[in-house]
């Protein structure tokens, strides 16, 4: 499972440049209250980043299994069904990082908390209900990130309607 997380997990290392940006601007829309424009701008982003999750989740699951046996040898293989829940996992993880930092521009950082608490709960109860250790583990990242990544939406979306 490590290396190919490792693998699945390297476009994450571009997302503070891409997002690091985003940052003043949003403290500042923040700071004069949210416009529609930029309320439109979140969802594009947050829209894209799901597209481009189920988009990557599906080849991954499809030629994963191959590169990671091609990188790593033989015994570091994992299933097509795993590589493309531990690609959407990292796809939630991005939308969730974007949406953390509107999440701090509005200083609700409460919000932030409450999502990763409630990911650590929905990844516990993905890990003890499936038997399989990979399977658990793949299924649990995707709860994780995925429950994250929607209560923060759940959450921007909120604070967008004061």
């Amino acid at each position: 499972v490590g290396s190919t997380l490792v693998l699945v997990r390297t476009p994450l290392y571009l997302l503070p440049a891409l997002t690091a940006p985003l940052l003043p601007r949003l403290t500042a829309a923040a700071e004069s209250g949210r416009s529609a424009a930029l309320d439109a701008l979140i969802a594009k982003v947050v829209l894209g980043g799901l597209a481009a999750t189920a988009l990557a989740a599906v080849p991954a699951g499809l030629i994963g299994p191959s590169v990671s046996q091609l990188i790593f040898g033989k015994g570091f293989e994992l299933d097509g069904f795993s590589v493309a829940m531990l690609t959407a996992g990292a796809g939630f993880f991005a939308v969730a990082t974007i949406l953390t930092i509107v999440l701090l521009a509005e200083r609700r950082t409460g919000v932030i908390l409450l999502s990763w608490i409630l990911g650590l709960v929905a990844a516990g109860l993905a890990a003890v209900a499936i038997s399989d250790l990979v399977t658990a583990v793949s299924i649990a990242f995707v709860a994780a990130t995925g429950t994250g990544a929607a209560i923060q939406f759940v959450g921007v979306r909120a604070g967008g309607q004061r």
